[in-house]
């Protein structure tokens, strides 16, 4: 099946979205989010409906980079559970 991870990776590719800054990369079937710098109740639905949209592309691997994320709220963990389980 599909491989969920989530670990720090230096990512280069910046990407703005909306008021939220994160980047998305691909890289040999891999598809590194880079998460934005506080994931909260303000940001997390945001990068949800970014990474729904990644996932729609059905990547082979995707890796959620917290190298720049100073704080991740309970809605940020939803988020990340949620991407898990869909990804069994």
């Amino acid at each position: 099946g599909k491989l969920f991870h989530a670990c720090l990776k230096t990512v280069s590719c910046r990407r703005e979205v909306s008021t939220v800054a994160m980047e998305i990369q691909r890289e040999d079937g891999t598809v590194i989010v880079l998460l934005p710098r506080r994931f909260d109740t303000d940001s997390a639905p945001e990068v949800e409906k970014e990474i729904r949209v990644v996932l729609a592309e059905d990547p082979e691997r995707m890796l959620f980079d917290l190298s720049a994320t100073d704080y991740v709220s309970s809605a940020g963990v939803r988020v990340l559970l949620a991407v898990a389980r869909t990804q069994k």
